[in-house]
């Protein structure tokens, strides 16, 4: 009994939304790298979807892997627009 061929030769989905990826051919591409809101993760055709590392079946597009950095900016954005309007607010009563 040989080595089964890894599910990424024939194509997988993104874990969260369920689009499906492309197979990997080329793995001379694949490589690991560290990402603030994910730990290391494999990259997969120059980050047409994503793995972390010792999370087999845990695949995601990129849509999906970026959203908790974009969910993080957008809260930023929202607390200094927050702090902003209280400032002004609290300029105009003075």
């Amino acid at each position: 009994m040989g080595n089964s061929q890894m599910a990424e030769r024939y194509g997988v989905n993104c874990r969260p939304c369920g689009v499906p990826l492309p197979p990997n051919s080329d793995w001379s591409d694949l490589r690991q790298e560290n990402f603030p809101f994910w730990g290391r993760c494999h990259v997969f055709q120059n980050g047409l979807y994503y793995r972390p590392v010792n999370e087999s079946g845990n695949y995601l597009c990129p849509n999906c892997f970026e959203e908790p950095q974009r969910r993080q900016e957008e809260q930023q954005r929202m607390q200094e627009e927050e702090q902003r309007r209280r400032e002004s607010e609290r300029r105009r009563l003075s």
